[in-house]
């Protein structure tokens, strides 16, 4: 990983632990995700659990359970993520980092034409780039779904800058929303992987 990349990693980690009023940002950015085509349209969302100073779902999925769509939330195996459906908080334990991870009884599903995934990420650019943590689990679980599944990035606007470092395993976002709308226009004319 190259240093630059890990400097921009700790710098936008930094802004977003010390940004206030997360939980008033987050909730607006939920409000943007809601109104969106997107989740309008989406009848089954992949959902990350939030952990620390991500942007939070945890309101976001009741939300998305009320408007009566499916949802599946992720589970590391070894470098993998699977995702599985839940229902109710009670199919949640305790994984990876303390992240709450669906218990290993939940049916797991692949994303499909149609679904709405949604991923975290330390720090996003104006081209649909994300940089995650520097595990990798979110780069290789989105290089192998269709791309016809809307990938959305949430984050607060302090996360996002006109451009970040990427390597070629790097993949580009259909969106991301922030607490100051939906961030999209992306060019069109590459290719759904980024590369």
């Amino acid at each position: 990983m190259s240093t630059e990349k890990k400097r921009v990693r700790k710098m936008a980690l930094r802004l977003r632990d010390q940004l206030e009023g997360r939980q008033e940002k987050s909730e607006t950015i939920a409000v943007f995700l809601r109104a969106s085509q997107w989740y309008r349209e989406a009848k089954r969302v992949f959902l990350y659990l939030s952990f620390r100073s991500e942007v939070d779902t945890w309101k976001l999925l009741e939300q998305i359970w009320n408007d009566g769509k499916e949802t599946a939330v992720p589970r590391t195996e070894g470098t993998d993520l699977v995702f599985c459906l839940i229902e109710s908080r009670e199919e949640l334990m305790s994984g990876f980092c303390g992240i709450q991870e669906p218990l290993r009884s939940c049916q797991t599903v692949r994303p499909k034409v149609g679904d709405l995934i949604l991923v975290p990420g330390a720090a996003f650019d104006g081209r649909g780039f994300r940089m995650g943590y520097g595990g990798g689990f979110y780069d290789r679980f989105l290089s192998g779904i269709p791309g016809s599944c809307r990938r959305i990035g949430l984050a607060f606007e302090s996360q996002v800058f006109e451009e970040i470092p990427t390597d070629l395993h790097d993949c580009r976002l259909d969106g991301v929303i922030t607490e100051k709308g939906v961030h999209t226009g992306y060019d069109e004319n590459n290719d759904s992987d980024g590369r």
